[in-house]
This record gives C-alpha cells, sequence and structure tokens, in this order.
C-alpha cells in the first residue's frame, strides 16, 4: 500500500508540474477601463490593457487585438505585426485565421497573409483542416490547404467526430 501510494505522489508531482507549466503558457483576455489586455492563469499582467478589443489568445504564439481601429497580431513581448489582410480576424486554429471583409471570408496564416487567393461565405471548421461554406442556400467542403473540395451543393455536411483521423 505505500508503494501505490509513493507511486501515485511521484506520477503527481513529475506529470502535475508538467500540466501546470503547459497550462501556465495561456493568455486571458482581461478588460479594465475599457481597454483589453491579458493576463496568464497566475494572474500577473502580460499584456497591459492599452487595445480596443481582443480575441481569445490561449497557448497560441500570437495574440489578436484592435489598436487605433484596426486590428494587429501581438506576440507575448507586446511587438506589434500588423494583419496583412484588411478585416476582421476570427481564430481557426493555432496557426491559421479566418479574416472576413465585405468581400468574403479569407483563409489567412498567422500574419494575416492569404493561404487561399478565394474568399468564402460563411465558414465553419468541421475538423482537422477542413471547413464548409455557403453559397446562397447550399453548403462546400473545403480543405485550409487544398481549397474547395466539393462545389457548394449540399443541404449539410457534418462535423468530424474524430480530428485525428485527419
Amino acid at each position: 500500500m505505500k508503494r501505490i501510494i509513493f507511486f501515485q505522489t511521484i506520477t503527481l508531482l513529475l506529470f502535475g508540474s508538467a500540466l501546470v507549466r503547459a497550462n501556465s503558457d495561456t493568455l486571458l483576455p482581461i478588460q479594465k477601463n475599457g481597454k483589453w489586455g491579458f493576463i496568464n492563469q497566475n494572474g500577473k499582467i502580460i499584456i497591459p490593457c492599452e487595445y480596443e478589443a481582443a480575441l481569445d489568445w490561449g497557448t497560441r504564439k500570437w495574440g489578436k487585438v484592435k489598436l487605433s481601429g484596426n486590428w494587429i497580431n501581438i506576440n507575448r513581448n507586446g511587438k506589434q505585426v500588423p494583419v496583412q489582410s484588411n478585416g476582421t480576424p476570427k481564430i481557426f486554429n493555432d496557426s491559421v485565421i479566418i479574416v472576413s471583409t465585405p468581400n468574403g471570408d479569407y483563409i489567412c496564416d498567422d500574419l494575416g497573409n492569404k493561404i487561399l487567393s478565394e474568399p468564402f461565405n460563411n465558414i465553419n471548421k468541421i475538423g482537422g483542416n477542413f471547413f464548409t461554406y455557403q453559397m446562397v442556400d447550399s453548403i462546400g467542403l473545403a480543405s485550409i490547404t487544398k481549397g474547395k473540395l466539393t462545389a457548394a451543393k449540399y443541404d449539410v455536411i457534418t462535423k468530424f467526430l474524430n480530428d485525428s483521423l485527419f
């Protein structure tokens, strides 16, 4: 019995501290006096509250913030890198953003450079690198690496049950 408790304690110390380290990389948006910034999970201010708006950062290498009416990327040191595509960015995954413009939604890298040159309407991530898009009343399937995989001709395309398949 003592060996089991000892083993559980050692396991918790080894793996528990790894989990704490992994989660401490997460940055959380905060708002103070109408301005946005980020704190870590220990409550330490990492990026001061000086932005008009902020998107969820999580553990990504860039955060998306709005300054003087423009969306920009900032790194964890607060260095600013402008989003290359004009529009409102939304997170797709850790390295891809969707930039919404009046002409449609563009798939961009985390600096705002277009990965796919064609705009899409109503992008909905369904698993892995795949997403659906809408044309009038029909839905099509596309990939961030290959573009359109099917024409928009379906009523429904469901989400994948397991991202690890792709």
